[in-house]
């Protein structure tokens, strides 16, 4: 069941309880800058969305490009040139993410300006907390042409109320919050099931705002959209920090020819990095097979290693708290104590002069020579074969020696087996 939104008030006392959040955002409420600070925010909004104009617009043209809120390129693309966004406005994680990026284009703007002492205040966009009344600095500010116009929403091809994009809810309202805690975790399916339910409860304070924070097509042109969506983006990190955050709970274990990893414990991981790193510091090209082994025969033995691991959720990459959950290991390569190759494993079949070659050990590339028994002269069948652990490949000898007496030489890494064989 989804959480219900609520606010408790005691009669007696006139105090407000608010669920305590498990989660601190990564941005900073507009109501903690000073109006300098604001009045400096605000310009650069309504800068930016005025930056870049359409070149479809056309105020003579046909609908939807002769309409006022097609003439900005920022704001026209919120709804894909008033053809409605469907794709970012479904009820799924698209939502967050499209938004996210949005919010993003504003921020390089800001970031990009120069003679700008105030801008690094500004990145990450502060947001609109709607437990309180909208600073008087973002009322109604928005793209001059919109203010006073007889809008249409290019989507529902509706006037926006009474046809002018002032706002229509009082300047002190207030809104309820959604406090996103660890119970989340639970209460919803998944990421997109968490959005389905933002994403509707975000509409309220758009619809009940009015004039352009209503319309899909003008709302990116006021300042307050782009706060407001920075509040909303708080829910989206803060569900990300609290339930996707990667968590590494790896085992390993080592044998005799590779180092083994199990990640089935690991929680939110969608792919694994690996380094290993020798005594003296440096790097070891290495990656993992397909059982997560690190493969030991090419490695010196009794030389000792360090792996780092780390868990990855490749949704978390624009999350930067949430990229990195490492665990270290340590181990030193055996010298095998049977024989000196124990990884390399290889079982031949013979039908005339065609092989199945069957790799029963490590994955790994095979060189395959044919030698003549009597005169050991030799005929190179095959350089660089690449057979994996336990699959096999087919060796056709195009170009026999016409003695009886051979035999086929599969060889990796000073490694090899001699399987005789007589020529028909």
């Amino acid at each position: 069941m989804k959480k219900l939104i609520f606010t408790a008030v005691l009669i007696l006392t006139g105090l407000v309880i608010y669920s305590q959040p498990d989660c601190e955002g990564q941005r900073t409420a507009i109501h903690e800058l000073n109006p300098i600070q604001r009045i400096a925010l605000n310009d650069l909004i309504l800068e930016y969305v005025q930056s870049q104009i359409n070149p479809d617009y056309d105020p003579n043209g046909t609908f939807p490009n002769n309409l006022i809120q097609m003439k900005y390129d920022i704001v026209a693309e919120h709804t894909d040139y008033g053809q409605g966004g469907t794709e970012w406005h479904n009820f799924d994680e698209y939502f967050f993410e499209w938004h996210r990026d949005y919010i993003a284009g504003l921020e390089q703007f800001i970031l990009d300006k120069e003679d700008c002492p105030l801008c690094p205040d500004f990145v990450p966009l502060p947001y609109w907390d709607i437990t309180r009344p909208l600073s008087t600095e973002f009322w109604n500010q928005m793209v001059p042409e919109f203010d006073g116009a007889f809008l249409f929403d290019a989507v529902s091809i509706d006037p926006i109320h009474d046809g002018t994009a002032s706002f229509k809810s009082d300047a002190m309202r207030t809104w309820g919050d959604y406090v996103v805690t660890s119970d989340d975790c639970g209460e919803y399916e998944d990421i997109d099931d968490f959005a389905s339910f933002i994403q509707g409860w975000h509409g309220q304070v758009h619809n009940e705002m009015g004039g352009a924070m209503r319309s899909t097509s003008a709302t990116a042109g006021t300042s307050v959209f782009w706060l407001y969506h920075a509040f909303v983006d708080e829910k989206y990190y803060c569900y990300q920090q609290l339930c996707q955050c990667p968590e590494a709970d790896i085992n390993s274990s080592q044998g005799l020819c590779d180092y083994c990893f199990d990640f089935s414990e690991s929680l939110n991981t969608d792919a694994i990095s690996v380094e290993l790193i020798d005594a003296n510091g440096n790097q070891v090209q290495v990656s993992l097979d397909e059982n997560n082994c690190i493969p030991l025969d090419g490695l010196p033995y009794n030389s000792t290693y360090t792996v780092d691991v780390q868990a990855v959720n490749s949704s978390m990459t624009d999350n930067i708290a949430c990229e990195n959950a490492f665990q270290s290991f340590n181990f030193i390569v055996p010298t095998p104590p049977f024989r000196k190759f124990p990884c390399f494993g290889v079982d031949v079949t013979q039908s005339s002069t065609r092989f199945t070659v069957d790799n029963t050990g490590d994955s790994r590339y095979f060189n395959i020579s044919n030698v003549e028994t009597n005169t050991g002269a030799t005929q190179t069948v095959s350089n660089s074969l690449f057979i994996a652990s336990g699959q096999s490949a087919e060796i056709q000898l195009q170009n026999s020696f016409a003695t009886a007496n051979n035999h086929l030489v599969i060889s990796s890494n000073g490694e090899s087996i001699s399987v005789n064989y007589v020529q028909n």
